[in-house]
């Protein structure tokens, strides 16, 4: 009997798919049911099924994931893609990727379901539990130490390797690094494009014989392109690297962006390679997609420790000002100076400090909190990941721009806010000697007495009628300093006609009698 195991994070969609087909007359058993990907992948290693219904969106580990380390482990493990109906059709086009099948789980019927189960190619354990060649599990230490070792130090490392060692020179003894990122517009499927960019940039790396697919690290793809001598070397590169771009905008309708490392006749300078490939691939921050072969003179460099220095000054000056005007101004100086000369996480780190301190701004100068700061920035949020999600130049000064002028918009609506408060405090200082009530100020504002009541203690954390006798306190303690007037006359000048209620309200306020305060005065 074949096993069929089910990986959705949705119960209703486990129970569903347990109960819509009578699995034990039709020849199936349910091998396990799990919410998400690395539950299953733990049952898939110590026993794996015949077939995997699995869903793409899930917690912990995802769709993508799950299948390719279960792929990794059984090449011939059959599986089906649960598929919501919003994202049914871009799955189908996106990923042909080793994936048996497709089917919407929220229309899943069970004779569409058994067809397909039953069209499977079913091998025998020996062959389904074959594990793929151990060169891939080198694959991944490979990536760390090109990425971390020095030169002298990979070379003996390459001994460390040598299925990986092997299948490189048997390609041939020439090599250059293949770098690949894409640049998408749909944000929504941003994760999803990601993890089936990878699948495709295996499928296609193995297809060609001349390159090898090592891994995702950094947020870029790797490979090598390997050649049986250097005399077309560039021209063979050029035309490799076309047709994964080409493959890519077909299969995945993106935007990619591919950089090529110089050619080197021998592994051992494979960090080389790899650091050459790496800098290629940072011009697309400023050009766009498209193929980029290292050459000299084409690296982009960061800015110096003194170059940072004055740029956070004048970062931290514009802001603190409340100058968003000059700031945008500023800004636009900064981007034209560093067009196709700055390294672009530097760049990100610039817009990045902009941020920062602008948030500091809101909530030190204009006590904003938290919510407050969130609910202006809804579809900014989080604002300390929107540099990060720039792909390219224009993108990241242009989202930067936005922030500034929806900041610019929040501190004058702020401001504005803030003139009432300000009529109502003028003119108690102006008025409190007279006999004033919430009403007189309430017909300053135009707000209604009740709406003007919560608002005043909102701003100056007291009710109306409690700052008001503090004012009138604090200027009767003027009167006892630096006159000798009795309190009788002192307490009508500060508007309480009644003297014994004026002495009560100062002891509260104060913590003092009137006798002891004139005493220590």
């Amino acid at each position: 009997m074949r096993t069929v195991m089910i990986v959705d994070d949705e119960s209703l969609v486990r129970v569903g798919l347990q109960s819509i087909v009578d699995w034990e007359n039709h020849g199936y058993r349910i091998a396990g049911v799990y919410q998400n990907g690395e539950e299953a992948f733990v049952a898939v290693r110590d026993c794996p099924p015949d077939v995997l219904l699995t869903d793409i969106k899930m917690p912990v580990m995802d769709g993508f994931e799950l299948i390719k380390r279960a792929k990794g482990l059984y090449s011939r493990l059959n599986i089906v893609i649960l598929s919501s109906y919003n994202e049914f059709e871009y799955t189908r086009k996106a990923i042909q990727l080793g994936v048996n099948d497709f089917i919407p789980k929220y229309q899943v019927e069970a004779d569409e379901l058994l067809n397909i189960l039953d069209s499977f190619n079913y091998g025998t354990s020996r062959e389904y539990g074959e594990l793929l060649n151990p060169v891939n599990q080198e694959k991944e230490q490979f990536l760390k130490a090109t990425g971390s070792g020095s030169k002298s130090e990979f070379a003996r490392n390459m001994e460390k390797f040598p299925n990986l060692k092997q299948l490189l020179y048997s390609k041939g003894s020439v090599y250059c690094w293949a770098v690949l990122r894409t640049l998408t517009r749909e944000k929504a499927y941003q994760a999803s494009l990601d993890k089936a960019l990878v699948f495709t940039m295996e499928e296609l790396f193995n297809r060609l014989k001349e390159t090898v697919f090592l891994g995702c690290s950094r947020k870029f793809l790797h490979g090598i392109i390997c050649f049986g001598n250097g005399s077309n070397a560039h021209k063979t590169t050029n035309e490799i690297a076309n047709e994964l771009y080409v493959a890519l905008k077909e299969k995945l309708n993106i935007y990619p962006v591919i950089g090529i490392s110089r050619t080197f006749e021998t592994s051992s300078l494979f960090p080389a390679l790899r650091s050459s490939a790496e800098t290629a691939v940072q011009l697309s921050f400023y050009k766009g997609s498209g193929i980029y072969i290292h050459s000299p003179g084409t690296g982009l460099k960061g800015f110096s420790e003194m170059e940072w220095m004055n740029l956070y000054r004048k970062i931290k000056e514009l802001v603190w000002n409340s100058d968003m005007d000059g700031l945008i101004c500023w800004l636009d100086t900064v981007q034209e100076k560093a067009r196709m000369r700055i390294q672009p996480e530097d760049l990100i780190q610039l817009c990045r400090t902009i941020i920062y301190r602008s948030t500091d701004l809101m909530i030190e100068k204009y006590k904003l909190d938290s919510q407050e700061i969130k609910r202006h920035f809804e579809n900014m949020w989080p604002l300390t990941e929107l540099p990060e999600k720039s792909y390219s130049c224009d993108i990241l000064f242009n989202s930067t721009r936005d922030f500034i002028v929806r900041l610019k918009e929040i501190l004058c609506q702020n401001a504005f806010n803030k003139r009432w408060i300000n009529q109502i405090v003028d003119y108690i200082h102006g008025n409190y000697s007279s006999n004033i009530h919430l009403e007189d100020v309430s017909n300053l504002t135009n707000f209604s007495e009740g709406y003007l009541s919560r608002r005043f203690h909102e701003e100056t954390g007291c009710s109306f009628s409690e700052y008001l006798s503090r004012v009138r306190v604090q200027k009767a303690m003027e009167l006892y300093t630096e006159t000798g007037l009795s309190t009788d006359e002192i307490a009508v000048k500060v508007g309480y006609n009644n003297p014994n209620y004026f002495v009560k309200v100062f002891k509260r306020i104060t913590g003092k009698t009137v006798s002891e305060f004139k005493r220590d005065k």
